[in-house]
């Protein structure tokens, strides 16, 4: 009788063990399957990717650029507009030779500044040329001239 229980207890066993063979056969095979799909998917994304611009891929950051001012030469003092892009509503440093003026932007394409005041002199007979360049978190723009006249 213990021959038949044992032989009983091992078939039960061995019918347990092929059940567990057989799902993790199953499991391992729907796992494979699982896999090669996500690296198929993977490959139509890299695709699909490297097929978009370059402008899709990351934020453009927007470039400082100073398009026109109002006028080419002045005197000190007078009010000089700055059109052009890039420009933030506050924190924007407008540098004029080696003067550094601050000025806000009501709209993100212009600024507005009076000729430095320490330019002028008594003595100066000739105009003097300056660049002028505006600088924010964006970065610096583009250099136009100024003459300022004596």
């Amino acid at each position: 009788m213990k021959l038949m229980e044992i032989q009983d207890h091992h078939e039960k066993l061995f019918t347990v063990l092929a059940v567990l063979v057989g799902v993790t056969t199953v499991t391992n095979l729907m796992l494979t399957q699982r896999a090669d799909q996500l690296e198929q998917s993977v490959a139509k994304l890299r695709s699909q990717i490297y097929q978009m611009p370059q402008e899709t891929l990351a934020p453009s950051i927007p470039s400082v650029s100073i398009n026109t001012l109002s006028q080419a030469s002045g005197y000190v003092g007078d009010r000089v507009q700055i059109t052009g892009s890039g420009f933030m509503a506050i924190g924007n440093q407008i540098h004029f030779g080696s003067a550094i003026l601050f000025a806000d932007s009501p709209d993100g394409v212009s600024l507005a500044f009076a000729v430095p005041g320490f330019l002028s002199s008594n003595t100066r007979t000739q105009p003097i040329a300056y660049f002028v360049t505006v600088e924010n978190i964006w970065g610096i723009s583009n250099a136009m001239e100024f003459t300022v006249k004596p």
